[in-house]
């Protein structure tokens, strides 16, 4: 098993939570098993353009994925401590 993959449950569980009952069950398991279109895909269609323009945003998406917030998320779903480098 790789260390370093994310846990399939807590990665399920993170995005119905953050979902807030948006994304509905069988979007988050396709997501889950590495088609995260699925997710978009379940969206309405207000929701579907905000992603696509946060996405489209190169350095915003940069900022954000480098904020502390998202790395805490990492690491949870990830299932400890990650290592630098």
């Amino acid at each position: 098993m790789n260390n370093n993959a994310p846990d399939k449950n807590a990665l399920l569980a993170a995005l119905m939570k953050a979902s807030k009952g948006k994304i509905d069950k069988a979007a988050a398991e396709k997501a889950s098993e590495g088609d995260p279109s699925a997710v978009l895909n379940s969206l309405d269609e207000e929701s579907q353009k905000r992603i696509s323009a946060a996405l489209a945003d190169k350095e915003g998406l940069k900022k954000l994925l480098s904020s502390e917030a998202v790395r805490n998320i990492m690491k949870n779903l990830m299932g400890g401590e990650q290592k630098n480098g």
